[in-house]
């Protein structure tokens, strides 16, 4: 297994995911209408909306896996995090970077993975949309144009839930 890269700007990135206030929070009903569409749209039974942290892989909406985080350090989120676009393993077992990884050995038995980065306004990874399957495939253009639509969709939802915190603030009265 090959250990994630690290973003060049991981001191910003890190910054930039702590002030976005998506590590370690409940979850949210609306992220999970967008990875239940993710699964939907790439015919897949597990879709991940994730924000990478220090050490930690948040899973801030998941379908099709029963825990909410993992060590960054086996993320397959994380190696997306540090590019730009899609990142597609189509089949994870003939990947030298994923080969003999813990999650394609074991649960969730992972052989195809698609994942785009979350990039804020700043062009810095939060984290991203990723679809998994327990079978070596592809991905259409339009799938994977789909996803990038979807992670920008995450960012927007993330806009507006910090505006509408920051409106509740401002109503406070001030004594």
């Amino acid at each position: 297994m090959t250990p994630p890269p690290v973003p060049e700007n991981e001191p910003q990135r890190l910054a930039a995911v702590e002030k976005a206030g998506v590590l370690d929070t409940t979850p949210d009903p609306q992220l999970d209408d967008l990875v239940l569409l993710a699964s939907t749209i790439c015919h897949t039974p597990i879709s991940i909306i994730s924000f990478i942290g220090a050490d930690k892989q948040f899973l801030k909406a998941r379908v099709g896996l029963n825990y909410d985080s993992t060590s960054r350090d086996i993320a397959f989120c994380a190696h997306t995090i540090a590019q730009k676009d899609v990142l597609i393993v189509n089949d994870s077992l003939a990947d030298e970077r994923f080969k003999d990884h813990p999650s394609v050995v074991g649960y969730p038995n992972i052989r195809f993975y698609a994942g785009v980065p979350i990039i804020d306004d700043n062009g810095i990874a939060l984290g991203t949309v990723c679809v998994i399957d327990r079978v070596p495939r592809e991905l259409t253009d339009k799938q994977k144009a789909s996803l990038r639509i979807l992670a920008r969709h995450v960012l927007i939802h993330l806009e507006i839930r910090k505006s509408e915190l920051r409106a509740k603030v401002d109503s406070i009265p001030h004594t």
